[in-house]
């Protein structure tokens, strides 16, 4: 199911694969343990007052850098990598890069993105900065799993559209991590 992180993993294919892949590695994970972690270990789970020590991680392939706990367990399945930054609660940070036929972000429609984020009805989206250029923010509940709530990102960079996107389950937790996801989203940045 789960390969090992390796800095030059291939990512390529349409966003909505990415993305489709991505809702079915979560939908994984959140029913099960992650392979190689262990539900006794402490260090698997993240309480909300436990201070993260972070730093400036890299990923040579996809070109980008972004804060994040050299603990965390990374994986990749076909076209993403994820970052499980805690078990339980499940929080994960995915990130996917696609040569896509988008543009210009104005492309990204509400219905192109609740089809591509797999969102439940009663999504929002707005415009944000991050890696200093435009975004599009989406928070939402994932329609297939209804339990998870989602803080997304999607931009473009150099003729590709990237998506950041964070999820906690259950989504009662979500505001006791949204200062970390902030702080992870506002270091995201591309690698010159």
């Amino acid at each position: 199911m789960f390969q090992s992180f390796q800095f030059g993993d291939e990512v390529n294919g349409a966003m909505g694969q990415i993305l489709k892949i991505g809702t079915c590695i979560l939908g994984l994970f959140f029913g099960s343990v992650v392979p190689g972690m262990s539900a006794d270990n402490p260090s698997d789970g993240l309480s909300p007052d436990k201070i993260v020590e972070l730093q400036v991680c890299t990923d040579d392939k996809l070109r980008v850098k972004f804060l994040c706990n050299p603990d965390w367990a990374l994986e990749t399945e076909a076209d993403a990598m994820l970052i499980v930054i805690s078990e339980d609660p499940a929080v994960t940070m995915t990130i996917a890069k696609s040569k896509s036929p988008v543009i210009f972000l104005g492309q990204l429609t509400k219905e192109a993105l609740q089809e591509m984020g797999q969102y439940a009805e009663g999504f929002s989206q707005e415009k944000a900065k991050l890696a200093s250029g435009d975004a599009i923010k989406v928070q939402g509940f994932s329609r297939e799993f209804p339990e998870i709530r989602l803080l997304d990102y999607y931009l473009l960079h150099d003729l590709s559209l990237y998506s950041v996107l964070f999820s906690v389950n259950p989504k009662e937790k979500f505001d006791d991590f949204g200062p970390l996801l902030n702080q992870i989203a506002d270091s995201f940045g591309f690698l010159e």
